[in-house]
């Protein structure tokens, strides 16, 4: 039964929850459920990142007078206040569920590679002062774009890496690029394991979820629907197939002499018999598109 699978593949993950489940349609509900929950919370995180990315040109261009400011200028307008406005745009419904994760995995690497242009084209003054912001992309990766631990994780290699390859071309000091080099692993330490510690909840929370509603809707003996599920489910369907002008059917099915049965064998074997039966009705009715089978 499909219940009864579902909830199989629930208790292995409960075992051994990693950062995604073994159970590919588990895995599927999970990232729909996530997603389309932070649509609103990673929209106000973008309006967010383009105040910032505003608030340092004013920043910049009044503190950090001088010729270094234009290569800057070019990466900050040319790149990373592009990406913003253009993942701001892929945050409306019409566009998110199906543009955003494949986009802001793309955009989120290039925003820091913007952000280490940036500290490379500054001067040894300004230098440490510019390269205080890949801190603030480093834990922006990590919290605030609905970016997996995994992807996050990525993307802030991806930038330390970066860092890393402008200091050995020498277009960053040794003193200074080792100071922030450690500064920025130390800051990932910290983001990584407090993003993992968040996805691992969420993922804890969405199995629970999952099991209460299991527990509300479903039978416990058989694992099919209850009454109260059935009758929600059948006013979907009915209007699943009058949208649709597909017919209905509906069956109705008694096990003859159970009651004999179980009062000779015993509850227990009337148990397994009842488990079976319906093991067997929702393998027949699984390869339908739309079915419910319940217990009333």
């Amino acid at each position: 039964m499909h219940s009864k699978s579902t909830s199989a593949a629930e208790r292995r993950a409960r075992g051994r929850l990693q950062l995604r489940f073994t159970d590919p349609e588990l895995e599927r509900q999970f990232r729909l459920g996530y997603r389309v929950a932070a649509r609103i919370w990673i929209r106000m995180s973008l309006i967010v990142a383009l105040s910032t990315v505003l608030g340092f040109t004013v920043i910049d261009h009044w503190l950090l007078v001088g010729p270094h400011l234009a290569k800057p200028d070019i990466w900050r307008f040319g790149l990373q206040l592009p990406l913003v406005l253009i993942m701001l745009v892929l945050t409306t419904p019409r566009l998110y569920l199906r543009w955003y994760q494949p986009a802001v995995q793309a955009a989120a690497p290039l925003f820091g590679v913007g952000t280490v242009l940036m500290a490379v084209e500054a001067s040894p003054a300004q230098l440490p002062l510019v390269a205080a912001r890949l801190l603030l992309a480093a834990f922006y990766f990590y919290f605030m774009i609905g970016l997996s631990f995994n992807a996050a994780l990525r993307t802030n290699l991806l930038l330390i890496a970066t860092y890393a390859a402008a200091a050995l071309l020498g277009f960053i000091a040794a003193p200074v690029a080792t100071y922030s080099l450690f500064v920025l692993f130390c800051a990932n330490v910290i983001g990584g394991a407090g993003c993992y510690a968040l996805e691992y909840a969420n993922r804890v929370a969405f199995l629970e979820r999952r099991r209460l509603a299991e527990v509300a809707t479903h039978d416990g003996l058989t694992g099919l629907l209850n009454r109260a599920a059935l009758e929600e489910q059948a006013r979907s369907l009915w209007q699943h197939a009058h949208q649709s002008r597909l017919p209905v059917s509906l069956m109705l099915i008694d096990i003859d002499h159970f009651k004999a049965y179980n009062d000779r064998y015993g509850h227990q074997e009337g148990d397994r018999c009842l488990r079976e039966v319906a093991a067997a009705i929702g393998t027949a009715v699984r390869r339908r598109p739309a079915r419910a089978v319940a217990n009333t």
